[in-house]
């Protein structure tokens, strides 16, 4: 069976926030449904970003899609 075209987003990629990057990805996506992976969220200059994190209570919480067509 192939993988599939996963997405984990947090942030104001999430369906929810409404924004212009969020709404792209609703239209060549499918939400799958919430969920979380271990990180810590931080910002550089202004820009969110987040890291890989092993601390057992270090969870990011956000959306899960599949990807319609990955390579677009």
């Amino acid at each position: 069976m192939p993988d599939l075209p996963y997405l984990f987003v947090d942030g104001s990629l999430r369906a929810a926030t409404g924004t212009p990057w969020s709404i792209r990805l609703a239209a060549v996506s499918r939400p799958v449904g919430r969920g979380s992976t271990r990180g810590a969220l931080f910002q550089i200059a202004g820009y969110p970003g987040m890291t890989s994190c092993t601390e057992a209570d270090a969870w990011v919480m956000g959306d899960v899609c599949l990807l319609n067509d990955p390579a677009s």
